[in-house]
């Protein structure tokens, strides 16, 4: 059977692909797995807020063999995700209003292909004739929550109406003639009208999200390398931070005070989980990498930062964070032979990469939310802080036991 998605991100680039990846490795802390289903290779990046998210890259474009369109559908068919989310790079319309890496978020998709060209006045007359179609209500609603607590320092978001059109637009004449025939536009880019049709015919919630990485305006190729990566990287980390602050599982929730409050933290990932049917090597690679991105200096700038704070009245119950590992802990794998690793440790293992993971995703709570003036949020905060420091301790028990049974797997 086909795993499912709740959320599936398509990207059109190997710039855009490396930007979603490395940003949600971060913060899932799961080594993404490819995932083949039928023709198409899509990769499993990890789980934000209970819902499990997968991404795929498609060609450039809409309409041509592996596009967008394409590419959307057989997503749907394989994973049935409830939201699709394309995430990419886009040209600007304003570079005197507009900036370098500003996130554009389609309000409305106008597909600006279908034209009537006639003639006026002996001169050539373009109307638009293509759908001007609204994005998901709901996700719009979602985005536009998430966007209340976006630092604006790092980029700007703009909701607006964004073009979509099988051209890559590098010609300031033609951008002046699509900003002529559709003055309200944002930006533009190439592969949203595949998701639209995609999505409408299957009846699955879509938007698209995109930065601007230029503006279309015959100079694409100046520091094109540098601007494309800081836009996919600016439009990866707000939809990131869209998927931590608000439930993308698909089911509605009801507003209950604080429990509410309380559900829309970033909810336990399950990180890893070992399978009978993996190879030894790969479990091992992935214990080491999340041996690294688990350092101790993450939780004890965080728990600096609480007993600093000199506003917080609950400042009493912040402690440091003992240090999580030593430098010995960290490297203890490279001294064994990956290739004797014993599933009986299966258990043990997935257990210690359960408590990291709840330990990181309280951890993200408190800073996300640790500057709220709201009493009830300072107090989930007090609570989160207590559970990061039980699982912390959780985890260094079971990092011992770990140590222990690897130790007499090599003794034997």
């Amino acid at each position: 059977m086909n795993p499912k998605a709740d959320v599936l991100l398509v990207t059109a680039t190997k710039v855009e692909s490396k930007a979603v990846i490395e940003i949600f490795q971060d913060a899932t802390v799961q080594v993404p797995q490819r995932v083949p289903i039928g023709d198409r290779i899509y990769h499993s990046i990890g789980s934000i807020n209970g819902a499990k998210i997968f991404m795929v890259q498609s060609e450039m474009g809409s309409g041509g063999p592996g596009a967008s369109l394409q590419t959307v559908e057989k997503g749907i068919h394989a994973l049935s995700p409830s939201i699709i989310i394309m995430v990419g790079i886009a040209f600007g319309m304003d570079s005197e209003k507009q900036s370098i890496g500003e996130i554009l978020v389609s309000q409305q998709l106008m597909l600006y292909e279908l034209q009537r060209i006639g003639t006026k006045d002996e001169s050539p007359k373009i109307i638009l004739r293509g759908d001007k179609a609204h994005a998901s209500p709901r996700l719009l609603s979602y985005f536009r929550s998430a966007d209340f607590d976006w630092d604006e320092s790092k980029c700007k978001v703009n909701f607006g109406l964004i073009l979509s059109g099988e051209k890559l637009v590098d010609n300031i004449d033609f951008r002046q003639q699509l900003c002529d025939l559709c003055p309200e536009a944002i930006g533009g880019e190439m592969e949203g009208s595949g998701l639209y049709v995609a999505c409408l015919d299957k009846k699955v919630d879509w938007i698209l999200v995109k930065s601007i990485c230029d503006w279309a305006d015959g100079n694409k190729s100046e520091n094109k390398n540098n601007q494309q990566k800081l836009a996919a990287g600016n439009v990866a980390s707000f939809v990131l931070h869209v998927l931590q602050q608000i439930p993308f599982t698909g089911k509605e929730q009801a507003w209950e005070g604080v429990s509410s409050q309380e559900s829309l933290k970033t909810s336990a990932d399950k990180i890893f989980n070992i399978q009978k049917s993996e190879k030894t090597k790969d479990a091992a690679k992935a214990i080491d990498i999340k041996f690294a991105k688990f350092s101790a200096p993450k939780y004890q700038q965080l728990a600096e930062m609480f007993k600093n704070e000199s506003k917080s009245t609950l400042k009493s119950n912040y402690v440091p964070v003992n240090p999580l590992y030593s430098q010995n802990d960290i490297d203890f794998l490279f001294k064994y032979d990956i290739s004797k690793f014993d599933y009986n440790l299966s258990s043990e293992i997935n257990q210690f990469f359960e408590d990291l993971s709840e330990a990181e995703n309280a951890r993200i709570y408190i800073q996300n939310n640790c500057k709220n003036p709201n009493p009830q949020i300072q107090t989930l905060c007090t609570i989160e802080y207590q559970n990061m420091k039980s699982y912390l301790r959780s985890s260094i028990c079971k990092v011992a036991d770990i140590r222990s049974q690897l130790k007499k797997i090599y003794t034997t």
